[in-house]
């Protein structure tokens, strides 16, 4: 019994890493919902303010949301990839990159997700001056966040070069005795 749940401790890491990025994500698009279709906040707001912060959000509802929602699918396809990793390439995946894998496609995708989430928690800045510089240093950190989680991607590459290159060493010391 303890053999079957270390070939499903992988998938169950990034099974995990699908749920916290699925509800920050369903968090992200209520947020978005409620400012684009909610009550104004405030009363006493200017309507124009008030069309702007619609507009916003109606734009981060239509336009930003499949982005968002590539992330937590992108986790579900590592669950299937590890999942069948074995039978595809009939050795098992080393477990300290597949790790150093999870962290950095988490810490990536935290990246791109916690800027804008929080822009719509905590509502947007006031139109002027300082939104240009905000939305800036958002995008800033997002598109950082793409690069660290295309370069976890990229381990993948080395998680399978690594499984086939400790398969063949098998199959040679096995054909050597």
């Amino acid at each position: 019994m303890g053999g079957v749940l270390t070939r499903f401790r992988t998938p169950l890491l990034w099974l995990a890493g699908f749920g916290f990025f699925t509800a920050l994500t369903l968090v992200w698009l209520i947020a978005c919902y409620e400012a684009a279709f909610g009550p104004v906040a405030d009363a006493g707001a200017a309507k124009s303010d008030a069309r702007a912060g619609q507009e916003m959000a109606s734009y981060f509802l239509g336009a930003d949301f499949p982005y968002r929602m590539s992330l937590p699918i992108l986790f579900l396809g590592f669950v299937v990839f590890y999942l069948v990793f074995r039978l595809l390439f009939r050795a098992s995946a080393n477990a300290k990159l597949v790790r150093i894998q999870f962290w950095m496609t988490s810490f990536g995708s935290a990246l791109i997700l916690g800027p804008i989430v929080g822009l719509r928690l905590f509502g947007l800045p006031p139109r002027g001056v300082d939104d240009e510089r905000l939305f800036a240093i958002c995008n800033v950190a997002s598109s950082i966040g793409y690069v660290i989680v295309w370069l976890g991607t990229l381990v993948v590459v080395f998680v399978v070069f690594d499984a086939l290159r400790r398969r063949h060493r098998a199959i040679e010391s096995a054909s050597e005795t």
